[in-house]
């Protein structure tokens, strides 16, 4: 896998200098040291099958279910530098799927109904209409914005959070994009937050910002 960085353009402009190319190689090898497929075997030795999966820029996250079980349990793999893998820790990077993600906020038996990932954020829709998000938050991609003062961001959401959408519980569908994340509810309401310039639409207020998600329809 290769990625673009954003070339350090500025210092080397005042220096006469211009970037005109600048990439680098990501080694998949220090990402997931034991293989990506490597972590479905874990799942196997749990009688557990994978039922729905995301990719991030360097994590993976899965759905997983056992024979005659309704009910789902969320492992994650990989990058773990933002806390991606939703543990509330910052392991290196190439955790297999010891343990399932835990959502303290749903009660009963947690049910997926979607799930996406961002570059290093993951969002997912349960059956009922809740939406959780975790891991990078420097964009307000999770939904979380800066307290009312401005002087403190959550740069990081260990732990799925739900997000809050107001008079609007119920929500039909998620998607993210890289550092930004779009909330769709019933009657067509729709919510969008993270980086301004991944969001298109002047009328919507994006994080860091010091308010919920914002409703724009």
């Amino acid at each position: 896998e290769q990625m673009t960085l954003r070339a350090p353009g500025n210092s080397l402009r005042r220096k006469g200098q211009q970037v005109l190319d600048f990439k680098s190689a990501l080694c998949l090898e220090e990402t997931y040291p034991e293989g990506w497929i490597a972590a479905f075997a874990c799942l196997r030795e749990r009688h557990e099958a994978p039922v729905g999966i995301a990719v991030g820029s360097h994590h993976t996250v899965c759905v997983a279910s056992s024979s005659g079980d309704a009910s789902h349990r969320v492992y994650a793999w990989g990058s773990n530098d933002s806390s991606q893998l939703g543990h509330g820790t910052f392991m290196s990077a190439g955790a297999m799927p010891s343990m399932p993600i835990g959502f303290e906020m749903v009660p009963g038996r947690l049910t997926v109904a979607e799930l996406c990932c961002g570059s290093d954020h993951t969002v997912l829709r349960t059956e009922a209409g809740a939406v959780f998000a975790w891991g990078s938050n420097g964009r307000g991609q999770c939904g979380v914005p800066e307290d009312r003062s401005g002087s403190s961001v959550t740069h990081v959401v260990p732990r799925p959070r739900c997000m809050q959408t107001g008079q609007h519980p119920s929500m039909v569908s998620i998607s993210a994009g890289p550092f930004h994340t779009a909330v769709v509810g019933t009657g067509g309401s729709a919510w969008m937050c993270g980086h301004a310039a991944h969001i298109a639409l002047s009328r919507v207020r994006v994080f860091p910002g010091g308010e919920d998600p914002r409703f724009f329809f």
